[in-house]
């Protein structure tokens, strides 16, 4: 049953489009992330500077994230992906061409991490956004599945396979992978159609949301408030690891990129063997109080 679910899923051309260009745009982020690090920690070898390098990657989600929600709700969703991949595929294609020119300096590296932190939110909250509006209603559990492996799978090969190029082609020339991404990922939207019940309609401003919307929602819900501030906590101890682990790898485990790269691998295979736990088994206990003790684990 569950086998004709994905076989009918995938005869769905616009939502078998848009699947195959979020995969691997998730794999081109997954594996310029991993050069980035690699490259500023090669340049520095300090952990000052890969501070500086993660919160210009997470920074901005502050803003991003917030306007990410508006834009979504005022245009159409396709055309707001398809902008924001055009923008950070430019912004990520600017390293390799700097570095042929000689012209590469570290700002460089960071601001084009603070773009992707600006406008990431686009694409995480686009996504689940927009595949409702693809596909039928019972296959909507499905289709849930399916685009958390596409991100989940991006983050198991992506940095080993940076990690592999990283010692062939260079840091910089990695990126030309997520370049290639953003690209396709922006044809592909083009050709994505909503099913004819969910095409949208312009709406009038005044029945959009604002900022203060959001704010009043998550300061005015308990349960919003405590999981937006346990996830803040969860990712300042996720931050500390982005800049830990390739001094860790080098210094440490006398290891190079390759062992860098496999060690998120490994991260990567623990959160999709957790997901499939969290979705096949259950528990005598509260659902806040597993989440508490996995964060605690």
């Amino acid at each position: 049953m569950r086998a004709e679910q994905y076989r009918r899923v995938f005869r769905n051309r616009s939502f078998r489009r848009f699947w195959l260009g979020f995969a691997f745009s998730s794999l081109g982020d997954a594996m310029t992330r991993v050069a980035l690090t690699w490259y500023v920690f090669s340049v520095t070898e300090s952990s000052r500077a890969l501070g500086l390098l993660v919160l210009c990657y997470t920074g901005p989600i502050l803003i991003g994230g917030l306007v990410a929600g508006s834009l979504l709700d005022r245009f159409d969703r396709r055309r707001v992906m398809a902008a924001d991949s055009v923008v950070r595929g430019l912004a990520v294609f600017s390293i390799p061409l700097l570095h042929a020119l000689g012209r590469l300096e570290l700002w460089q590296v960071y601001a084009v991490a603070a773009i992707y932190g600006l406008l990431m939110m686009i694409s995480l909250a686009g996504g689940p956004a927009i595949v409702p509006s693809l596909v039928a209603h019972e296959d909507l559990v499905t289709v849930n599945a399916l685009e958390l492996l596409g991100f989940t799978v991006g983050g198991i090969i992506g940095p080993p396979a940076a990690g592999l190029l990283l010692a062939r082609v260079g840091a910089p020339n990695v990126l030309l992978v997520d370049a290639a991404s953003y690209a396709l990922f922006a044809l592909a939207l083009t050709g994505v159609r909503y099913r004819p019940e969910h095409t949208p309609r312009a709406r009038p401003g005044g029945e959009t949301y604002r900022l203060a919307d959001a704010f009043r929602l998550m300061l005015g819900n308990p349960i919003l408030r405590a999981t937006t501030l346990m996830f803040m906590a969860f990712n300042v101890g996720n931050g500390l690891l982005a800049v830990w682990l390739p001094i860790f790898s080098a210094r440490t485990l006398h290891g190079g990129a390759g062992l860098y790269g496999a060690l998120l691998g490994a991260i990567a295979v623990g959160e999709l063997a957790s997901s499939l736990a969290a979705g096949s088994m259950t528990f005598p206990l509260p659902l806040g109080t597993l989440i508490c003790l996995s964060q605690v684990l």
